[in-house]
């Protein structure tokens, strides 16, 4: 297993408890153990219960396509939606692995919404059954390219009703390709600002410690 450091902000480790969230929220982890988690859209969807970013037991989600079409996948509904700047979301922590076999993936993260929709410019290509650790940082908009629409970057995380990963050949070119491959989702996490960092590891490890 290994991690990407360098890709668009210093890293930020965290390990949260996914919890219920009525809004977007900073700290929320989805680990994939319990479902889709609202993703959806795009390839062929399953969540594979082992082999993880944890290992054993631990769930991860399979995106795929077994014919050609397009590789992505969205979620539209809470935690990710809403105004994430005054929700104190600074970065999106993400694990990927490309299990299917060299697949020449170049991987985006896509946020905002119809009116006013961002690529990051920056490009995921997991290596073959290789979990990586990727951070893009919301708070640089010189990390982001304009897909759809009008406004600014800051507008449109103020007015978010999507975020999607998917294969995308060019930042500039609005439809991801069609082709067959498939690649590995987990542990994806709203990071917070540092401030509130500490509390919420600190939260995280008490819940580890009573669930042992």
């Amino acid at each position: 297993m290994r991690r990407c450091t360098a890709v668009l902000f210093p890293s930020i480790a965290i390990a949260l408890l996914a919890s219920p969230a009525l809004s977007a929220i900073a700290g929320y982890t989805e680990d994939f153990n319990n479902g889709l988690g609202g993703w959806g859209g795009g390839a062929t969807l399953d969540v594979i219960t082992t082999g993880g970013v944890g290992g054993a037991g631990d769930g991860y989600l399979l995106v795929s396509n077994e014919n050609p079409a397009q590789l992505a996948t969205r979620n539209n509904s809470a935690p990710y939606t809403g105004d994430l700047i005054a929700d104190g979301i600074t970065s999106i922590s993400f694990w990927l692995n490309d299990l299917g076999g060299s697949d020449t993936l170049r991987l985006h993260v896509a946020i905002g919404n119809p009116g006013n929709f961002w690529l990051t410019t920056a490009e995921f290509s997991p290596g073959v059954g290789d979990w990586t650790q990727y951070d893009v940082d919301l708070t640089d908009a010189g990390a982001w390219v304009q897909q759809q629409g009008s406004g600014t970057f800051e507008d449109a995380l103020r007015t978010t009703d999507r975020i999607q990963f998917r294969n995308n050949p060019l930042p500039g070119d609005m439809e991801p390709m069609d082709l067959i491959a498939d690649f590995a989702l987990d542990r994806i996490t709203l990071v917070p600002a540092p401030g509130g960092l500490a509390t919420l590891m600190m939260l995280g490890a008490v819940a580890q410690r009573r669930r042992r």
